[in-house]
């Protein structure tokens, strides 16, 4: 549709209402009508469809769903958008990739915070390399994201893949110095770090 890919707002609204507009297509040459407003950055559009009952930002396309499909665009105000509305759920791309794997991929610092705000979201997730999101961050040099990773109690950062790497070996294997030396800092926290007592309080 010319007037999502324009971000004719108005226009949208006309043909929704008349109700002979497909909004979710099954064609293979026919994206979706909230795909094809995510990738042309339009989030009135976006919002407009939202308003449409047939319409559900929680929705998935085979390996695909408009938050999938708003980080991989790399349109971080639109994913964030689509999380504030309840846009977060389990699809996983062709590669296994949650949304927390695939915006630690794309580097979507912003988006990784919001996701990580869900409490069901699964921080362990891997890929189908056996790669998670600590150890992704930890190739890329993404330090900040890395500390927001380790400052996350769900987060594992002794998990190792199939070869038995860590994040920390995987840093030190891609020659991210800067990188291991934040691991190994963040080893020698935790591994002095008293237990806590009985009451649950450290001692």
């Amino acid at each position: 549709m010319c007037a999502l890919e324009s971000g004719a707002t108005g226009v949208v609204g006309l043909l929704l209402e008349t109700e002979v507009v497909d909004v979710d297509p099954t064609s293979p040459t026919q994206r979706p009508l909230l795909q094809q407003a995510i990738e042309a950055d339009h989030i009135d559009t976006i919002e407009r469809l939202l308003r449409d009952l047939r319409l559900d930002i929680s929705c998935r396309w085979d390996y695909n769903s408009p938050l999938l499909a708003s980080i991989r665009a790399g349109r971080d105000p639109v994913t964030l958008f689509v999380l504030s509305h309840g846009g977060l759920n389990d699809t996983r791309t062709p590669s296994g990739e949650s949304a927390l794997l695939l915006a630690t991929r794309e580097g979507s610092l912003a988006v990784v915070k919001e996701i990580l705000k869900d409490d069901k979201v699964d921080v362990k997730s891997i890929d189908h390399q056996g790669w998670n999101a600590l150890r992704w961050v930890a190739r890329e040099r993404e330090m900040e994201m890395v500390r927001v990773l380790l400052a996350n109690p769900r987060t594992d950062f002794h998990s190792v893949d199939s070869d038995g790497q860590s994040a920390l070996t995987v840093a030190e294997d891609y020659g991210q110095c800067k990188m291991a030396v934040l691991l190994n800092q963040h080893v020698e926290r935790t591994e002095t770090r008293l237990p806590p007592d009985d009451s649950g309080t450290l001692k």
